[in-house]
C-alpha cells in the first residue's frame, strides 16, 4: 500500500500524544492529594514555621524528562516532515534543505526561509502561523525548546504550590502580624520539602495554629514556559501543531 504524503507526519504527531499522555497519566497520580502529606511546623520560638510536602509516591523525574524531550522532538519533526513532503512536490530538488521556519521577526522570516519555492497557498499558511509579536506564541514555545533539546536535557520539576488555602486558628494575638511566603521547593535532611513559610512579627503576643492544604504542579524548568503546567504546556503546542498540519494537508487534491 503506497504511503500518503502527510502519513510520517501524522504518525510523529501521534506519538508526540502517546508520551504527553502517558506523562499526563503519571502527574495527575502524582498530584493527587491522598498520596501526598503536608504538614506545618512551627519554629519553637513562635517566630513563625514552614510548610511541608512529602511525596507519597516518589516521582521518577528521569522517565519525566525523557518523555517531554520525546514529546517536543515528536512534534517537531513533524513539522518538518511536512516540510519535506511538500517540497517533494513543489520544488523536489530543494527538499534536501528545507525545514519548517519558525521566526519572530517578521524580516528574518523573509530573508531566512528556506520555503520561498513552495506553491503561494502553502507558503502563506505557514507565514501566517509565524509568531510574531502580538501573535499567540505556542508555536514559538515548541520551537524554543525544541532548539534546547537539542542542547540538553528539558526537566520537569515539581513546582512552589499553586493554591494556598490555609486555615489559621488565632490561639492568641493579632492575625495581622502572620504573613506568609512561599519557598523554592527547598528539600530538607529529612526529605521534606520545604514550600512556603510564615512569619510572625510579634511572637511573643501572637500564636496561630496552621492547618495547610495547597495543590502542587509539574512545570519545565525553564523561564519562557515556566508560567504553563506541564500538561498544558504540552496540549497546547500538540494543538497548535495539529491545526498547522491540517490546513497544510488541504492544500492537497
Amino acid at each position: 500500500m503506497a504511503l500518503r504524503p502527510f502519513d510520517d507526519v501524522w504518525q510523529s504527531l501521534t506519538w508526540a500524544d502517546e508520551e504527553a499522555e502517558a506523562l499526563k497519566t503519571e502527574i495527575d497520580y502524582f498530584r493527587e492529594p491522598k498520596p501526598n502529606s503536608v504538614e506545618a511546623e512551627s519554629y519553637p520560638d513562635d517566630s513563625g514555621g514552614e510548610i511541608l510536602f512529602e511525596p507519597g509516591t516518589r516521582p521518577d523525574l528521569m522517565l519525566w524528562t525523557k518523555q517531554v524531550g520525546a514529546a517536543i522532538g515528536y512534534m517537531r519533526a513533524a513539522l518538518n516532515y511536512a516540510s519535506y513532503q511538500i517540497a517533494l512536490i513543489d520544488c523536489p530538488g530543494e527538499a534536501h534543505r528545507v525545514e519548517f521556519p519558525v521566526f519572530s521577526d517578521p524580516g528574518l522570516f523573509q530573508q531566512q526561509n528556506r520555503i520561498g519555492n513552495f506553491a503561494q497557498n502553502r507558503f502563506g499558511i505557514i507565514e501566517a502561523v509565524q509568531p510574531y509579536p502580538g501573535r499567540t506564541q505556542e508555536l514559538w514555545w515548541l520551537h524554543e525548546l525544541a532548539r534546547f533539546h537539542r542542547h540538553r536535557l528539558i526537566r520537569p520539576v515539581i513546582d512552589t504550590p499553586s493554591q494556598f488555602q490555609h486555615v489559621i486558628r488565632l490561639i492568641r494575638g493579632d492575625l495581622a502580624d502572620i504573613t506568609f511566603e512561599t519557598a523554592g521547593f527547598e528539600i530538607r535532611p529529612d526529605g521534606k520539602a520545604v514550600i512556603g513559610r510564615w512569619r510572625n512579627a510579634r511572637p511573643a503576643d501572637t500564636q496561630v495554629d496552621v492547618e495547610p492544604n495547597l495543590a502542587v504542579e509539574v512545570v519545565v524548568d525553564d523561564p519562557l514556559v515556566r508560567h504553563e503546567t506541564l500538561p498544558v504546556l504540552l496540549f497546547k503546542m500538540w494543538q497548535v501543531t495539529r491545526k498547522i498540519l491540517t490546513a497544510l494537508e488541504e492544500t492537497f487534491p
